[in-house]
């Protein structure tokens, strides 16, 4: 994967809701290497994971559909298995995202009553996330149902609109250490917040 050029969109694919979950991401890896995204992967979870999380996410995760709802499980574990990367990472990976984000949503409305809806995505790794920075079209019965702007890998969206109908971002907000939400969540069977905007 290169960078996109500076102020260029981001790559816009499509993800076929109407697939099974393990499938649904598949067309998009073909966009981007491997090796590339297996070393990105393993980068975020290093630096953004404390080592004790990993070790207690890696063996919880091998029983992934008890713990989590679908159709995220199943799309997590098709990613993993296209990248050659553990179930355990692919987990730690959508929970590191949740634990990095310091983002900024704006509104504004100009003098002829169009609305603009905007944000900011303040997440370390720029190097790595501005590489693997797409645009996703979900798709069903052959109609956008929704789309919005995340990371490859990632199966949440921060950012998302229904055509029409209304957008939303999610922003964030102190309140506990990131880990202990995000096992609370994942132990509960909670929804992390950018899954939810899905």
């Amino acid at each position: 994967a290169a960078p996109a050029p500076r102020g260029a969109a981001p790559l816009l694919c499509n993800v076929s809701l109407d697939s099974p979950a393990e499938e649904r991401w598949l067309p998009v890896l073909r966009h981007f290497d491997p090796v590339f995204l297996r070393a990105a992967v393993a980068r975020v979870i290093d630096q953004s994971v404390p080592k004790w999380v990993h070790e207690v996410i890696r063996p919880i995760a091998a029983e992934l559909e008890l713990f989590m709802p679908q159709p995220f499980a199943g799309e997590i574990r098709g990613l993993c298995k296209a990248l050659g990367v553990s179930l355990g990472d692919g987990v730690l990976l959508n929970f590191a995202y949740e634990s990095t984000a310091f983002c900024t949503s704006i509104v504004a409305q100009d003098d002829k009553g169009n609305f603009y809806h905007g944000r900011n995505l303040d997440y370390d790794f720029v190097d790595i996330l501005s590489k693997i920075t797409i645009d996703v079209r979900f798709i069903k019965s052959g109609q956008v149902a929704y789309q919005g702007t995340t990371f490859l890998g990632y199966v949440g969206l921060w950012t998302g609109q229904s055509p029409h109908k209304f957008t939303i971002s999610g922003d964030e907000r102190a309140g506990g250490r990131w880990w202990e939400n995000a096992i609370a969540a994942f132990l509960t069977r909670n929804y992390p917040v950018s899954w939810l905007v899905r």
